[in-house]
């Protein structure tokens, strides 16, 4: 009950951030450049949470390989990031999206 109550603020804050028009694409931009950075790492981190070798991981798992790197954004910004990354929104992320970082949104 509590984590649903999270998740759904959670939800509400990424939209609020979304809809803020051009702050919202300079944090698109900074989370974008730190992509760059460290995808290599990102993806064998998360790789490893999956012993057959598949790339596909939960919010959870995600959130705990950015903890492990210093993502150095907000909580609510990293949930803005598994967002968008979850492309079929199955609360799953293809950890090798990581590679292309945040180009589909320009």
């Amino acid at each position: 009950m509590l984590l649903d109550l999270i998740q759904i603020e959670l939800d509400k804050t990424v939209i609020s951030i979304q809809t803020s028009g051009e702050s919202y694409f300079q944090l698109v931009y900074r989370i974008d450049k730190w992509l760059q950075q460290n995808s290599t790492r990102a993806i064998t981190l998360l790789t490893d949470f999956n012993p057959d070798g598949v790339a596909e991981v939960t919010y959870g798992q995600f959130k705990a390989a950015m903890h492990d790197l210093a993502f150095p954004f907000k909580a609510t910004e990293l949930h803005l990031l598994c967002k968008l990354l979850d492309f079929e929104q199955k609360e799953l992320i293809d950890a090798n999206r990581l590679l292309n970082g945040l180009s589909f949104i320009w």
